[in-house]
């Protein structure tokens, strides 16, 4: 059996409700799962998508990360309405790990020091590159290597950091509004400061990275700038959106003016913060520009108009999802065979300076789209969509359990966290007739608890029994509207990412970025309401 390989989920099926999870979505069949983690010592909610076992190249997931103000009980990325699940076939498993509030999804050096006195671990790098791929590989049958990881604000930097530490959990990163030189006086600075904030923290600046004048601090490696040329030396690539600050559509004006519920200084503010926020951004997307083209690194970069807020991304994350998607069906595959002669799995493998596996075909790249100086960038465009939508139609059942917990049907399961015999998430099963879900609104800009304003409010929940079936009829998500301003990509290194080719709209221009100064960290973020994803989250 290859090394880091668990036993695989013997039946990957979407409709199948894994041990210690629960029905949180049924519509898109979305489970909330109970993840152990040894390392932080609590649970963490994780909410999953099982793939549909279409794949012919691995069972592989896709990981997205929270903003700044991620709440512990959901991820926003699993909200129906952000499109999520229409941008992602379903032949990929979504996982959307909750919590990591001002965190920068990192391991810290010491417990973080809240206001309310209390300490709590932040050891988020740990959790996402190896409790949970274990988890996943051994109840979902995700291979442990060879996945995409997905970051927006906070986590934009963080989603490219982890790639670069992690080459063999993921292959493909995907970085969309983030912030990505931290070692420098700004953000030695501000990322405490917004740490203590929005999120309560009192000693980010040495409890995280350690003293950044301190000779053993480590915000260097953990500065996605700085080591971006990990990507091109591991046989990686990489996707990094940004918005020029600018709202680039009718729906993105639309939903901010109405976010703050007809509050006009409250919506002033809430638009001037996006735009702030999108303009700091968008001038660190740049120097990364700089920084990919003389390292080689193969990112592809992509300037389109927009704000920090869900509608932008809500209308970009077809076209990204689109691209990770392309890139992940390019990786070479490798039959995964158990100590009794059994198939686990299949999966992908990345180069790295310790080992010795495949990387992309050279065929699968477009020579035209090549830079020859490694360099320069050059304009590239995307591919036609991917087949595979949510599975419609599927009624989602429980797998019954015995008292330890392991599945009696035609799943095998083992847990190694330290009460097994949990229930796992309490999460009920919450659905309208239009998909949106009933929950608390997501955390506020002082990281307090904020009612969703009135023009945005979810229908109540029905609480149904998790374990009992689903309704039959489980319609497939709608994708959002793609953005009236057409994007504008480059691609950066001498190591070109598998090509695409443009939908029709779409009218793509060669471009050269320029900049002087880095800009850093992300700054408030305030509440993200449930059914119109229009306000500040960082």
């Amino acid at each position: 059996m290859v090394a880091g390989v668990g036993t695989a989920y013997a039946a990957n099926t979407q409709a199948v409700l894994r041990p210690h999870c629960d029905w949180v979505d049924t519509q898109y069949l979305v489970q909330s799962c109970s993840v152990y983690s040894e390392s932080m010592q609590k649970y963490v909610t994780v909410n999953i998508r099982a793939s549909d076992g279409s794949s012919t190249n691995g069972e592989r997931g896709v990981y997205f990360l929270d903003g700044i103000g991620a709440p512990a009980d959901r991820n926003t990325w699993s909200y129906p309405q952000i499109g999520t699940y229409g941008a992602y076939s379903a032949q990929y498993t979504l996982v959307m790990p909750a919590g990591g509030a001002g965190s920068w999804m990192t391991d810290w050096n010491s417990d973080a020091q809240m206001t309310d006195g209390t300490t709590q671990k932040e050891q988020w790098e740990t959790f996402l590159s190896s409790e949970l791929p274990d988890y996943l590989n051994t109840n979902f049958g995700v291979s442990t290597s060879g996945n995409a990881i997905v970051g927006l604000s906070m986590s934009g930097g963080s989603a490219l950091t982890l790639a670069e530490k992690h080459p063999t959990v993921w292959s493909v990163a995907d970085g969309t509004s983030g912030f990505y030189q931290t070692d420098n006086p700004l953000g030695w600075f501000l990322i405490p400061f917004i740490q203590k904030y929005t999120a309560g923290i009192n000693n980010g600046s040495t409890a995280m990275w350690g003293d950044p004048h301190s000779p053993t601090n480590s915000w260097g490696i953990n500065d996605a700038g700085l080591n971006l040329a990990q990507l091109k030396k591991n046989g990686q690539t990489a996707i990094v959106s940004v918005g020029i600050g600018l709202p680039g559509s009718l729906a993105e004006w639309s939903a901010l003016l109405t976010s703050m519920g007809g509050d006009p200084i409250a919506t002033i503010y809430n638009i001037g913060v996006g735009v702030g926020l999108e303009l700091g951004s968008l001038v660190s997307t740049v120097v990364l520009n700089i920084q990919a083209a003389i390292t080689g690194a193969p990112v592809k970069f992509v300037y389109t108009f927009g704000a920090h807020d869900w509608t932008h991304w809500e209308q970009n994350l077809p076209s990204d999802a689109l691209w990770v998607q392309n890139q992940l069906a390019a990786l070479p595959t490798v039959t995964v065979v158990n100590s009794d002669g059994s198939i686990a799995s299949t999966t992908a493998t990345t180069t790295t300076s310790t080992t010795t596996t495949a990387t992309t075909d050279p065929a699968s790249t477009d020579p035209a789209s090549t830079d020859p100086s490694g360099t320069g960038t050059e304009a590239t465009v995307a591919d036609d969509a991917p087949e595979g939508t949510p599975s419609a139609g599927v009624t989602p059942v429980s797998s019954e359990t015995t008292e330890a917990g392991t599945p009696t049907d035609t799943t095998e399961s083992t847990n190694s966290d330290p009460a097994a015999t949990g229930s796992g998430s309490t999460a009920p099963a919450s659905t309208s007739d239009d998909g949106s879900q009933g929950t608390t609104a997501p955390t506020g800009e002082t990281g307090e608890s904020q009612s969703t304003p009135a023009n945005t409010e979810e229908p109540a929940p029905v609480t149904t029994d998790p374990t009992t079936e689903a309704p039959a009829s489980t319609d497939t998500a709608a994708t959002p509207a793609p953005s009236e301003s057409a994007p504008v990509e480059t691609t950066s290194g001498d190591s070109t990412p598998a090509t695409d080719s443009a939908p029709a709209e779409s009218a793509p221009t060669d471009t050269t970025a320029t900049a002087s100064t880095a800009s850093t960290a992300s700054a408030t973020a305030v509440t993200k309401p449930a059914t119109a994803p229009a306000t500040v989250v960082s």
